[in-house]
Parts: C-alpha cells; structure tokens; sequence
C-alpha cells in the first residue's frame, strides 16, 4: 500500500491550508506518495518470429515508436506467430525502453509490442486510475531520458524507473485529472485534423486554381485552356519565364569580423517559415549593404541553399519590417515582383507551383542542397491577367489565414495542456471539489481496476 507523507520541517516554508511538505515539495494532507514500482509491472516485447508490410486476416500491427506518432502501420504480424509475441490493448501503456528516444511514453493502439519497449500493468487492486499513471509518466521523459544506462544502445535505467515516486490523490481526484488532460489532448488532436484538412484544401485548391483560375469547379467546363510545357492552363494566360517576369537576387556574404552589436540585423533561414519572416535575428553585421540586398516591404524571400533539400525552396513574406533597415544571408534568395505580377501571386507561384516543376537543387561538397539561379530564372511559369493574379492569391490567403488561426489554436492548446500537466500533477492546481465528486465510484460500482 502506498506510504502516508512524510514530512519535513513544515515551518520552514509557507504552506497552503491542508498542505504538508513532502520530498516531491508541498502536497495536499490526503495525496499519497508511492514508489511506482509498487503499482506498476512491466513486460518486455520481443521481436516477431515474422512481421510482414501488409496486412492480412487476423494479423496484428507491430507497434513500433513511429506507428506510435504517425497512426500509420507499416509492418503485421500474421495470426499464426501471435502466441509469440506480446500483445498489448488500446488502453495499455507502453514505454521505449530501449534507444534515443527512451522513457517517452504512449498509448491508445492495439497490436503486436515492439521489442525496445515496455508494457505497463497495475498491480493488484489498489486505488490507482491507469490513464493517471501514463499522464504522470509524461511528466518523467527527461528525468528517464537524461539519465540512461548503456555504452552503445541507451537503455531505461531499471531503478531509477522503478523508484520514481508517484503523488497520489484520492481515486476520483486521479480520474478528474486525468479526464481533463484527456479532453485538452483531444482538443489539440482535432485541431491538428482540422489543419491536416486545410492543408490538402489549399493544395487542391493550388491544382485547380492553376490550371482553370479564379472560377467556381462547376464552371471550369466552360474555360478554355491550351497545352504548355508544364501543363494545362487557360488559353487567355501568358507564359514567361520566371527571370522576365520576377528579379532574383541572392543574399549578403560576410565574414565574423564584419558581426557587430550595433550592426545591420542578418535575416537567416531559420528565420523563414510558415510563409513568414521572423525578426528574431541571431546575426548583425558592420558592413556595407547595397540598395538591393536590402529588405524592403512585400519582398519574398526563398531558401536557395539548405542542409535539407526539404528547405530548398520554402518561401515566406516580409511585412513588417521592426529595423531601420534589414539584409538577408547568402543561403536565401530575395524574390522582387515586377509591374506584371501581384507579389502575393508570385509568393504562392513560388512556394507551391514551381517548385514542382523545378528539382534544380544539387548538393555541394559542403553538404549542402543549392538552388541554381540561372535554372530558376529559366523556368516557365503561367502569367494570369493582374486582377486574376490577385483573385488567386486572395483565395489562396484566405484558406493560409484559417491555417494560422487554427495553429495558434493549436500552439495556445499545447501551452494549456503543458501547464495544467505540471499543475495539477504537483498539486500547485486543484480541481473543484464538485467536479472531482462526479468522478467517485457510485454505490455498488466497482472501480476500473477492480473490476
């Protein structure tokens, strides 16, 4: 049975009304506090004697760490080899044991126990929720993480994981807890849905937009379009090359002895994402800048030159510019519109259409990807009439507008759950005494555990 606090000198802090001072810090009289190996058992997976990459009748998925994060199976476990192996339930909880990513814990599929990790089980019938317990170990990973044993593969220490000492509430007050955790993590899953949908909307709206324009899908029968070299488009757009149409400019080289504290701020690409410019720079130089390495309003700015050709191209919009004045480094390209193009336009025409078309990126003795200029220049792009240009890009913003509205949600979601995580886990947060009451068993009814 788990150990009444003990406690220290409660004088020597202030402590809350009903409060006593524990090895975990201040907790309420009535928590608890047990070793969780007293709770818990854990069962290893073992290696399948065959695992195969499709499914068949009967077979189970092997719950690997990535199925884990993606929700995507990629190997079975045919029926026949089942008995050999460890199976787990939706509502187990399971640890990586082994590896880099050691002590991370999770739950919620079913299948097949991979071999690097654990499967955690409560022990007996004492008052313990188990949702509780995979939330409280959510709060472990960098205790478990940092403190590994093993030269080559990094291994769960056994007893220190054993030994961590778990805070206790009352039955019902782990199940309110964990029910509130449960319902912000939702939340945050079906946001990330929402955005997943918006993000397959604008690119199927990019596809239709074009190759038909800004016209309704019940009326792109009626446009006419004409064959080109990257495509269909409608008959009444031009087509030019990229260079004709946008100047291409790469960015500032210097050298350390030109960085200065009171130097122009350096745009970098870590400071280019989700179609914006941060302006939280690592870099000022003293140096001469010329008039066209300097940044301006509605300048594009486009990654030329990565560690990862997954960059190579990513594209972002600079409004808002908090310096006088502002560069940006040699690895980016600035993309400046001409009086024939809409700069929103050419942001979505660069960020999402050509580089389809364009796989000029080759990778240097550095290591890194390159982007080539001149190819890009080159490259033929549509040219849709001004005021469609700006239809385009209005509908093309409109949906990137719900995207961020929808990932603010998200960020503000996960900076909630992080912080009622560590809060009501410490006791530092209490649930309302009415809401917890909703969660104590009803006469006769036995608890999840005992049953």
């Amino acid at each position: 049975m788990p150990e009444p606090l003990k406690t220290r000198s409660e004088n020597a802090v202030d402590l809350p009304h009903g409060y006593r001072m524990t090895e975990l810090g201040p907790l309420p009289k009535e928590w608890q506090k047990v070793k969780l190996d007293q709770i818990i058992q854990s069962k290893k997976g073992r290696k399948p004697p065959v695992s195969v990459k499709t499914p068949f009748d009967g077979s189970e998925p092997y719950l690997t760490a990535e199925y884990f994060r993606s929700g995507i199976p990629n190997k079975f476990v045919p029926k026949e080899f089942l008995n050999a192996v460890e199976l787990c339930k939706e509502d187990d909880i399971v640890l990586i044991w082994d590896g880099s990513k050691a002590g991370q814990v999770f739950t919620g599929l079913s299948g097949v126990l991979a071999s690097t990790m654990v499967k955690l089980e409560l022990r007996g019938n004492e008052k313990v929720e188990k949702s509780f317990i995979y939330w409280y170990l959510l709060t472990q990973f960098n205790t478990l993480n940092s403190q590994t044993t093993g030269s080559t593969i990094p291994h769960v220490n056994k007893n220190l994981f054993k030994n961590l000492i778990v805070p206790l509430p009352p039955l019902p007050e782990q199940r309110a807890i964990a029910h509130v955790l449960r319902t912000v993590q939702e939340s945050k899953e079906a946001t990330e849905k929402v955005i997943s949908a918006l993000q397959e909307l604008k690119k199927s709206l990019m596809r239709h937009l074009f190759t038909y324009g800004p016209v309704a899908i019940e009326k792109r029968s009626s446009i006419h379009l004409q064959e080109t070299e990257i495509g269909v488009v409608p008959a009444h757009w031009q087509m030019a090359e990229l260079g004709d149409v946008i100047k291409l400019i790469r960015g500032i080289s210097w050298s350390k002895k030109d960085q200065s504290a009171n130097g122009i701020p350096v745009i970098a690409i870590p400071n280019i994402g989700k179609g914006r410019v941060s302006f939280n720079v690592r870099y000022k130089i003293n140096k001469k800048v010329s008039s066209d390495k300097r940044l301006q309003e509605s300048d594009i700015l486009l990654v030329g030159s990565s560690g990862s050709p997954a960059n190579v191209g990513r594209s972002a919009i600079v409004k808002d510019i908090p310096f006088k004045e502002a560069t940006f480094a040699s690895f980016l390209i600035k993309a400046v519109p001409s009086n024939r193009t809409y700069n929103l336009f050419v942001y979505y025409l660069l960020d999402g259409y050509i580089i389809n078309y364009i796989q000029n990126s080759k990778r240097a003795a550095d290591g890194k990807y390159n982007l080539q200029i001149n190819a890009l220049k080159k490259a033929l792009v549509p040219l849709p009439p001004l005021p469609e240009q700006r239809q385009i890009a209005e509908i093309l913003q409109a949906v990137d507008r719900k995207i961020e509205a929808e990932e603010n949600r998200k960020a503000a979601l996960e900076e909630l759950f992080k912080s009622l995580l560590h809060e009501l886990m410490t006791a530092k947060r209490r649930l309302p005494k009415e809401f917890i009451a909703q969660f104590a068993d009803k006469p006769g009814e036995k608890s999840e555990n005992e049953a």
